[in-house]
């Protein structure tokens, strides 16, 4: 446990998160209410459809973008066309302006002079769903071939690519059922477990639900399934972690959906936040949802009713629905979100086109106080040495109080030691009458009550 924790610290540090995207590390709340954050959107794509070989589609619910920090470059891996062709590339300086080089490695229509990095001939069927991992001075992408399974292969590069022979997770592993199935999975690499994490699309029957024949083959609603690798090969059985339920109409399902995770003190587990592409197979409409989870297994829909990604408002280039498979990159303040989007509904064929939406660093979801409360969190078992706040206060004014185990203030932590705060920022560093040093407290366990008066909360960090 103990080699675990310094893998952990060594990864990435000592800072560590505490959301309030659902009431697991409240205590108490009062006069504040949980908002979903929405994004904004770029006004236009950020990559079309343009050359023949893209078949007048380009799609990032498929794909991957990273920013390379030692080379300054966003780098792209979309999928083409209407079904799996082929996996594209594409690099941009400033993560809006996209270039599509022409790369000479697979001939299309008698020429090489495309950016084409892996064609469904070559992988033996229709690709979908590559994911692109960073990993040393290489890469390895996750791709899902379809009624066959995913596949891993390996690039010193990103752009030649040795597909590897043997699957790691077959079709039926994943659930698929028949030809309406998944090819919707996303594969990540969690840095504080050491383990990838596959999330996908599979069909089940729900309760009191019949499994229906269409088109002479069976079809069910769409639920989202997980794996675990520790090697990328070896992976565990599909565990079903999100599906509607009881409060959904009987039209809602789950297209895909991909997590990331923080570290926290509240348990042994990271805590994931995750993007759900939530589908009304009725109104053919998809929209994104924020979920969260404690450990991974459990998940919580933070707001099914507030897209943090909506569709389009009518005549726009996504009015009809967006996808992602993408987590966010980081710019600066900010995380980017790279989508699919296009004006016709789900069974309306119209052109894919890419876009991107920006939101503020880690504000998914925040407790808002639009007069006067306070929110108190459980108890919380080792201290850092300063607390960070993500918080507007620009329009009001915020206090921390830390408590010991029995809800009493702390010397010289108190409300009233406590210096304003006042401020739109990601990185709010508390202090008590102009200290910021927490490392007293060490070994104790606290609870920390924060006063609040016209501000949104979005998470406080220990570092």
């Amino acid at each position: 446990m103990r080699e675990y924790q310094k893998k952990r610290r060594d990864i990435l540090g000592e800072k560590q998160f505490f959301f309030f995207l659902d009431d697991s590390i409240l205590h108490e709340k009062y006069n504040v209410y949980r908002n979903v954050s929405q994004v904004i959107k770029y006004p236009e794509p950020v990559l079309i459809a343009d050359h023949p070989w893209e078949e007048d589609s380009v799609s990032l619910h498929q794909g991957t973008v990273l920013y390379c920090e030692d080379e300054k470059l966003f780098k792209m891996w979309y999928f083409t066309g209407r079904g799996g062709s082929g996996i594209c590339y594409a690099t941009s300086k400033d993560g809006l302006k996209w270039e599509k080089p022409s790369l000479g490695i697979y001939e299309h229509k008698g020429s090489r002079d495309n950016n084409i990095v892996l064609s469904g001939e070559q992988a033996g069927g229709r690709v979908f769903m590559p994911s692109i991992i960073k990993k040393g001075s290489g890469y390895e992408m996750y791709i899902y071939i379809k009624s066959k399974g995913l596949y891993r292969a390996l690039s010193d590069d990103g752009l030649h690519w040795n597909l590897t022979a043997d699957r790691v997770l077959s079709a039926n592993e994943m659930g698929e059922l028949g030809r309406h199935s998944n090819d919707q999975a996303k594969v990540e690499y969690n840095p504080i477990t050491a383990e990838y994490e596959c999330y996908h699309a599979c069909l089940i029957a729900m309760p009191n639900e019949e499994v229906v024949e269409y088109d002479n083959e069976p079809i069910s609603r769409r639920v989202i399934g997980k794996n675990l690798s520790k090697d990328g090969i070896n992976w565990t059985d599909t565990k079903v972690i999100v599906k509607p339920d009881e409060d959904d109409p009987s039209s809602m399902q789950f297209y895909g959906m991909i997590a990331w995770a923080y570290r926290t003190r509240f348990c042994s587990h990271p805590f994931h936040i995750g993007l759900l592409m939530a589908y009304n197979c009725v109104k053919q409409v998809i929209e994104i949802e924020l979920v969260c989870s404690n450990d991974g297994e459990k998940w919580t829909r933070v707001d099914r009713n507030t897209p943090i990604l909506p569709r389009g408002q009518k005549s726009c280039w996504d009015e009809g629905l967006v996808m992602t498979s993408c987590c966010p990159v980081r710019v600066g303040d900010e995380y980017w979100i790279y989508y699919t989007g296009r004006r016709g509904r789900h069974t309306v064929f119209t052109p894919r086109s890419i876009g991107m939406a920006r939101l503020r660093l880690d504000r998914f979801a925040s407790l808002d106080c639009p007069q006067e409360g306070y929110v108190v969190t459980r108890l919380i078992p080792r201290v850092g040495e300063k607390l960070s706040l993500n918080l507007d206060a620009s329009k009001g004014v915020a206090y921390v109080e830390v408590l010991d185990p029995w809800f009493s203030p702390i010397k010289s932590f108190t409300k009233q030691d406590c210096d304003p705060i006042t401020a739109d920022s990601t990185s709010k560093i508390v202090t008590w009458k102009g200290n910021s040093d927490l490392s007293t407290l060490e070994g104790r366990r606290i609870r920390l009550k924060f006063y609040l008066e016209h501000t949104d909360l979005y998470l406080f960090s220990l570092l």
